[in-house]
């Protein structure tokens, strides 16, 4: 390791700014932290004295002591999540930090379990209640030990808190190929793309585009099972509806 010192003034150096959580911001980190049973952070002591909030970004600081003033830094520390409206939500790179016996609410799965893959492309899991540490709340999902991410259990349904636009970004860069294409060949085919324009309108490129992107929808928030499922319940209240009809 080199240590440098710049010539020049010294009295524009100082210790750095740190923007320590407030205490609402504290109040829904330590309810996460309970909730998942943190013990530790990759083995060590949680420090919230290296905690530090930027907007609604959320970074645990390195340990590190000296001025930085002046220096830009691509990260901050660690990044472990976001604040949202009255609860804090976890990133990946947190999850990525943590050993296993870190935290008490562990779903540990074999990494043959094709549900690992299911959930790296962003669809939610099925879980069986002996899989998991907790009936509910956010759990740390391992592979063999090794953590990958972040769940919230519902039920015996883990909701995936991966970017679902890793799963997407295939199909949505194909669904934005083809918008680009279209108008593209609008705006080339001047004055025949009025014409394009009066023809087509925009319901061509939004149902191509629609199609393109749906089956990865349809796998995260299961949309035609909701849909089938709201059927059946009409269904079922127009029977049950009908039955008390003739009874009377």
């Amino acid at each position: 390791m080199a240590l440098f010192q710049k010539e020049g003034r010294t009295d524009l150096i100082a210790s750095p700014s740190l923007a320590k959580p407030n205490p609402e911001t504290r109040k829904w980190m330590e309810l996460f932290l309970k909730e998942i049973g943190l013990k530790t952070l990759g083995g060590k002591p949680f420090d919230w004295n290296r905690v530090e909030t930027r907007k609604d970004k959320v970074y645990y600081l390195p340990p590190l002591t000296g001025d930085f003033r002046g220096l830009t830094f691509l990260r901050n520390g660690l990044y472990l999540g976001d604040l949202k409206k009255n609860r804090f939500e976890p990133s990946e790179p947190f999850a990525l930090a943590l050993h296993k016996g870190d935290a008490e609410a562990v779903i540990s799965l074999s990494v043959s379990d094709e549900r690992l893959t299911r959930y790296l492309k962003g669809e939610t899991l099925n879980i069986e209640p002996e899989e998991a540490a907790h009936a509910k709340g956010w759990h740390l999902l391992c592979a063999d030990g090794y953590p990958i991410g972040f769940g919230k259990l519902v039920g015996q349904t883990l909701k995936n808190s991966v970017n679902c636009m890793i799963a997407f970004l295939p199909h949505a860069l194909a669904a934005s190929l083809v918008t680009v294409l279209f108008w593209g060949l609008v705006i080339l085919c001047m004055p025949l793309g009025l014409l394009l324009m009066l023809v087509f309108g925009f319901w061509f490129q939004v149902e191509i585009t629609s199609q393109i992107v749906y089956g990865d929808l349809d796998r995260v928030f299961h949309i035609e099972e909701n849909i089938r499922r709201l059927h059946d319940a009409e269904y079922e209240a127009e029977m049950a509806e009908e039955r008390s009809d003739d009874e009377e």
